[in-house]
């Protein structure tokens, strides 16, 4: 082999060897093993850190410092978003939290997001639709009230607490005939055997008499005031 010929032949391997170093290889099982060890502790550090929030939250809306409470659970879903792997198993419960908390004080339209993250995480919860129903129907939007409603009542026709918010929707947007029928059906499901069991008899809240104008701030609903719960049983289910 000449001379020249050697050096293209050394120079091909010298080229082959950098292409190789620099190609990503695949990780050693040892280091694998050490990303998903710290990809769990980053978890659990995550969760407490959660709960510690979420615990904050609570003791401020026993104070009645409902805003306080909001600002903790905001907290609290933004590291919840930061979970590795799946969604964290807390997500759904801190948006319900976060719902009420901003409902109570008077964040309607925050309150309204986190009850549609809570239905985008959970979409077969009747409970969950049946409190959004309900601040929908106090703040005046009856459309997508009766929306919820329904499908609230898809998931559980034999609620009864369903059928009467459904009515009230129904009536204060002049269907009057609709709203007598699921009227009926609340008072047929109240008194079948057993269902008083099935689904306490806790009145819904009342629709407001009078929409707010669309220009209302967002604190329509006063600081402390959240809808109240069609069902005290309400949760996840």
């Amino acid at each position: 082999m000449t001379g020249k010929a050697a050096r293209i032949k050394a120079a091909k391997k010298a080229s082959a060897a950098a292409q190789k170093a620099a190609a990503p290889g695949k990780s050693k099982p040892s280091d694998q093993g050490q990303t998903a060890a710290g990809g769990q502790a980053r978890n659990t550090e995550l969760l407490s850190r959660i709960y510690q929030l979420r615990d904050r939250a609570l003791n401020a809306q026993l104070r009645g410092d409902f805003g306080e409470a909001s600002s903790q659970l905001r907290e609290a879903v933004r590291l919840s978003g930061e979970y590795q792997g799946e969604r964290s198993p807390t997500e759904t419960l801190l948006y319900l939290d976060l719902a009420g908390a901003a409902e109570a004080a008077g964040q309607v339209l925050l309150a309204g997001e986190a009850y549609r993250q809570c239905l985008e995480r959970n979409p077969r919860s009747a409970q969950i639709r049946l409190k959004f129903a309900s601040l929908l129907a106090r703040t005046g939007e009856l459309a997508e009230a009766e929306i919820q409603a329904r499908q609230a009542l898809v998931a559980d026709p034999r609620d009864p607490s369903a059928h009467l918010l459904l009515a009230l929707v129904l009536e204060r947007q002049g269907k009057r005939e609709e709203a007598e029928l699921e009227k009926a059906r609340s008072r047929e499901l109240l008194t079948t055997s057993g269902s008083e069991k099935t689904h306490p008899t806790t009145a819904p809240p009342q629709a407001p008499s009078q929409a707010p104008p669309a220009s209302e701030p967002e604190s329509k609903l006063q600081p402390g005031k959240q809808a109240p719960d069609l069902d005290p049983s309400i949760g996840l289910p």
